[in-house]
């Protein structure tokens, strides 16, 4: 690190190293886990990265984290998707990729729903959810994007996380608009019928589609 450091505390290049000694790895062993912790890594040297270059703020080019790695997950999305079968040394990992990608796209974006592109947690708690209403829709829409795209192409990757994180998006709506204007009675019986009918849809989906086989990127 000290070899590395000039004094400017740009460590993330220490990141950027793990990230090709383990790419190299996981070529050379074959090992899906070694790609896994290559893409951990590629994440953490993208947020160092980005923080260096904002003097260690929280915000880079106008983006707070949640936002930076929407954006993030979303390019390593369409990586796995569109370009990385045609590489052969790294196509066996397009499925790991696939999935790294969309859990970085889907938990930052759910994190923009709840946090807008604040990077000052005092100037958030003083803003009224539906002042950033629209990043929930947002994530909302995409979700139910990606879980029409896995129904629609049989891609049960993409049909996992987006049912599963349209659900997660529409309860913290739920939490977010509802729990300090209903009375607690009518709150948790709404909750408890929501669970019933969303249990039950999901249900439906599960086992109409678990009929067909369904493909993967690979």
């Amino acid at each position: 690190g000290k070899i590395i450091d000039n004094g400017s505390g740009h460590f993330s290049l220490l990141f950027l190293a793990s990230v090709i000694i383990y790419g190299v790895l996981s070529v050379k062993l074959s090992s899906k886990l070694i790609w896994i912790f290559t893409l951990v890594s590629f994440g953490i040297w993208f947020a160092t990265e980005t923080a260096y270059h904002s003097n260690w703020g929280f915000r880079f080019w106008g983006m707070n984290y949640p936002l930076r790695f929407t954006l993030f997950g979303a390019l390593l999305t369409a990586f796995a998707l569109v370009w990385q079968q045609r590489i052969k040394p790294i196509a066996p990992f397009t499925s790991l990729t696939y999935i790294i990608g969309l859990t970085y796209l889907m938990v930052a974006l759910w994190l923009l729903s709840i946090f807008g592109n604040y990077s000052d947690m005092d100037k958030w708690s003083e803003v009224r959810q539906w002042h950033i209403f629209y990043w929930g829709l947002l994530s909302t829409a995409i979700s139910l994007g990606v879980a029409w795209y896995g129904l629609k192409r049989q891609d049960y990757i993409a049909r996992e996380f987006g049912i599963i994180f349209l659900i997660i998006n529409l309860y913290t709506r739920f939490f977010e608009y509802l729990w300090d204007n209903i009375n607690r009675t009518v709150f948790f019986l709404l909750l408890s019928v929501s669970f019933w009918y969303i249990g039950r849809w999901a249900e439906r989906i599960w086992s109409g589609k678990e009929k067909k086989p369904y493909k993967s990127v690979d």
